[in-house]
């Protein structure tokens, strides 16, 4: 298995993840005991990891959509995320300033399907008016836009390229989070200008 395939599926379930990987490298389907075996050995892995590191951007983006007032959610396909969070201060201060949190213990289908987002969207009002996602893969733009949602790519340390993402549904592709930051800084002054 390598980086590409892991981030085409970024977002999906373990279970989903664990299942398609297995029968594109075995051509046949997975026994429910194999993929559980796999899920289980995938879910003590994460457990090992000790030093997370926030993506770069991350706590500054976040900081900068707060002090102006706006809400936020947060979709993960990731589980355990109370314990992710526990083991990295980092996170656990990160996660403080959503307002809500989505994971994949929290959905039945998960990402590429709208059921993640439309769930944060519940719980944030409702409406799809002035809502935004910022997705790194395809499932989790797939996941954006089946929900109604314009959607922003990141690409980052991604193997996929920005035609990649934008095939997938982005309306817009960026090199990094510092790019969408400046993006919705510019966006922010001429608004302000046209007022």
């Amino acid at each position: 298995v390598d980086d590409l395939e892991i981030y085409e599926r970024a977002g999906l379930s373990r279970y989903r993840m664990a299942s398609e990987l297995i029968k594109k490298h075995t051509g046949n389907d997975a026994s429910e005991g194999l993929i559980r075996s796999v899920v289980e050995r995938v879910k003590e892995l994460h457990t090992e990891f000790r030093d997370l590191e926030l993506s770069k951007g991350v706590p500054e983006l976040v900081t900068m959509l707060k002090g102006r007032g706006i809400r936020l959610g947060l979709v993960t396909g990731a589980t355990g995320v109370s314990d992710l969070a526990a083991r990295a201060p980092a996170l656990e201060e990160l996660f403080s300033h959503f307002d809500v949190i989505v994971t994949g213990e929290d959905t039945k289908d998960g990402k590429a399907t709208a059921e993640p987002y439309r769930r944060a969207l519940m719980a944030l009002g409702g409406s799809i008016d002035g809502v935004y996602a910022v997705e790194d893969s395809p499932v989790g733009i797939q996941s954006a836009t089946a929900a109604g949602l314009t959607c922003f790519a990141i690409r980052g340390k991604s193997p996929l390229s920005e035609a990649e993402l934008a095939k997938a549904g982005a309306t817009r592709v960026f090199g990094g989070l510092s790019e969408l930051r400046r993006h919705l800084r510019w966006v922010d002054v001429n608004l302000k200008m046209e007022e």
